[in-house]
């Protein structure tokens, strides 16, 4: 692994031990020492806590100007971003995305049965808006939240009505330069007594993504978005509250840039792209040692979508039709009976129902076809966990597992009607040790799995750069992780440091078809093609230098290898980290940052095969970014100046180049 000296200051970042009380003005509230997960399914402090976790306040995301939700996550040291194209985003936690991480959304799954291998642009799908804050736990969920979570899970909580106040308003409007984003949000709390409402909406309206120096323009990219939220807050009494919410966000005309830039093709678009999600939640809390908290959820989700693909010099217009409702109930109950002990433990069940069509269309005659899955296939998941905390003087043991079936059944015309069942049985444990007040190590196993689904069985069309076909049958994916890390926590710094081996069998990829070609695309079909394993180290740090500065750190590196092909494993990030300063007085802020990433040039040849990268990989960056902000009473104004040094670069797996020198305006109202 080499990188360039410049990057070298980054390796080692001292712990720093002032003596001062924590600071706190009219701009920023900071307490390093109190941060709270929930990322194994009840509060935990972090300092407690024997994994990777960070807590994404909604101060952290006040502190910065951000386009969509995945570009939160962009630059910022801790987590890389792979973008396919301006309306999408693909978080990656060590090593792997799409539908080998998992997210959910007020605790509800977003993942369906048509998560796809690699990127997707379903995160994107998220209002942020309406976010209220985050939590990120890298390493393996599927014992606390089942299939998918391999590489670790993102949780996303959304806004309650404001209890503290009758009626609060808030409105924010936001503009990109060169036209590259007009926005407008506002939201609207109302409360009286135990009743609390709120009410949202947003329009934004992206223009073209101008990259860095000799890129410029990349169209088509742009597109439009609308989006709503509704929740409602009943406390039927001081311990108990009935919550039903409603969120919707509709994306039209959304671009794949680098089809139309690399592949030949006239139009290559998400005509529109919808998430619609419905919960009615209830929550309780009793003196009962064994009973002593409860959470039932009932959701439904509706998210169609649908593709417009031409040609060049072809009079055929293809539209791709698909549509997945899911069903879900959930129930979770917290017994303490003892005050070392804590055990929670639940079920839930998702039902997906598939719907997918397709019709060519040239010189106005429409020919139906089989859509990009099996129409009106269906996809049950069910499960039961069970979770242990423990506590016994400067000891925290965490011990776990979960049972979970998934059937399907996948009515195809080419397969016939077929019905699959898997089962999987998955476990932790994790035991972390405080050195002293402030300092802890910890050490963790986990094993987690995810289960073939409709997209991995029954898909049959173009998909990236290739021609999928069917697969007939499939195995689980399993991985088992070893994790060591240290951790560092005090009023005015904190640090996570964490090492970790993840070991992958029965891996699904896909794998080309030698000799067969359809529409001049190379076929491919999904297989268990082995193991793999992914390796890494991740740090990060918080430290208040001063009443008034803040300093943050972060670096990641990654290695990946596939052990049965004998080559690197695909989409793997190169080493990136970044250096966050914020200077903040009474009612303003300055805040420089500096992002980077070197160069990947260790590639699996469906990397190279990948016009997203090529056989070259792609090139390392050095980005600084600077953002101020000024307050005046309910008055806010942020400013955002990007890539200053208007550098030209994607980040490895993109199919468009990131923005060049750019800015940012914000102005947000509260009454």
């Amino acid at each position: 692994m080499k990188i360039a000296s410049k990057f070298r200051l980054f390796w080692v970042i001292p712990v720093f031990s002032f003596q001062m009380a924590v600071c706190q003005d009219s701009t920023i509230t900071i307490n390093l020492s109190e941060i709270n997960v929930s990322a194994f399914r009840s509060q935990l402090s972090n300092p407690e806590t024997p994994a990777s976790i960070h807590s994404i306040s909604a101060q952290n995301l006040k502190n910065r100007i951000f386009r969509t939700l995945p570009e939160f996550f962009d630059n910022n040291g801790t987590f890389w971003l792979q973008k396919t194209n301006h309306g999408g985003g693909s978080l990656f936690l060590r090593g792997l995305t799409g539908n080998q991480t998992l997210t959910l959304v007020d605790g509800i799954r977003l993942n369906n049965s048509t998560f796809r291998y690699g990127p997707n642009q379903y995160l994107n799908t998220i209002n942020p808006f309406m976010v209220s804050h985050m939590e990120v736990l890298s390493g393996g969920g599927s014992v606390q939240y089942g299939s998918d979570a391999i590489g670790g899970l993102l949780q996303i909580f959304t806004h309650d009505p404001n209890f503290e106040k009758k009626v609060d308003f808030l409105a924010n409007t936001r503009y990109g330069s060169q036209n590259m984003e007009k926005s407008i949000n506002s939201s609207l709390s109302i409360s009286h007594k135990n009743l609390g409402l709120l009410v949202a909406g947003s329009f934004r309206d992206f223009g073209d993504w101008v990259g860095g120096k000799g890129i410029g323009i990349q169209t088509p990219s742009g597109y439009k978005e609308y989006a709503y939220d509704i929740k409602g807050v009943w406390k039927l009494r001081p311990k108990t509250s009935l919550i039903m919410a409603h969120q919707k966000v509709r994306q039209n005309h959304v671009p794949v840039y680098h089809k139309v830039k690399l592949e030949d093709f006239k139009i290559n678009e998400m005509t529109f792209q919808i998430r619609n999600l419905s919960y009615l939640k209830v929550e309780n809390e009793e003196k009962s040692l064994w009973l002593k908290k409860q959470s039932l959820t009932l959701s439904f989700q509706d998210n169609p979508e649908e593709r417009t693909l031409q040609k060049n010099n072809s009079a055929m217009i293809r539209t791709e039709n698909d549509r997945i409702k899911t069903l879900g109930f959930s129930l979770n109950n917290v017994s303490i009976p003892y005050k070392f002990w804590t055990i929670n433990t639940g079920y839930e069940i998702y039902k997906d129902q598939v719907n997918s069509t397709r019709i060519d269309e040239t010189a106005g005659v429409a020919t139906p076809k089989r859509g990009l899955y099996p129409d009106n296939s269906e996809y049950l998941n069910q499960s039961l966990f069970n979770l242990h905390q423990f506590q016994i003087q400067d000891i925290f043991l965490n011990l776990g597992l979960r049972y979970n079936t998934i059937q399907l059944d996948i009515p195809d015309e080419n397969l016939g009607n077929s019905r699959m069942d898997y089962q999987a049985f998955v476990y932790n444990a994790g035991l972390l040790k405080k050195i002293n007040k402030r300092w802890a190590v910890y050490g963790s196993f986990n094993s987690a799995f995810r289960a073939p689904n409709i997209d991995d069985l029954g898909t049959l069309g173009i998909v990236d750069f290739r021609y999928e076909i069917p697969s007939g049958s499939l195995k689980p994916e399993f991985a088992r992780q070893l994790e060591f890390g240290l951790k560092y926590y005090s009023e005015i710094h904190n640090m996570q440091f964490s090492v970790y081996q993840n070991n992958l069998t029965d891996l699904i990829t896909r794998e080309k078809l030698e000799g067969q070609k359809v529409e001049n695309y190379q076929v491919y079909a999904k297989m268990n093609t082995g193991k793999a394993l992914i390796r890494g180290l991740e740090y990060t740090s918080k430290t208040i230098i001063s009443d008034k500065i803040t300093l943050q750190t972060g670096l990641c590196y990654t290695y990946g290898q596939d052990q049965t092909k004998h080559e690197p494993l695909r989409r793997i990030p190169p080493v990136f980290g970044n250096m966050n300063l914020r200077y903040a007085g009474n009612n303003w802020y300055i805040q420089p940052a500096l992002a980077f990433a070197g160069n990947q040039k260790r590639l699996a040849a469906g990397d190279i095969a990948d016009n997203r990268i090529g056989p070259e990989g792609t090139q390392g960056f050095v980005v600084i970014n600077f953002q101020t902000g000024y307050n005046y009473k309910d008055i806010g104004l942020d400013i955002s100046a990007n890539n200053l040094g208007n550098v030209a670069y994607k980040t490895h797996g993109s199919g468009i180049y990131q923005v060049g020198r750019s800015m940012w305006a914000s102005l947000s109202i509260k009454l």
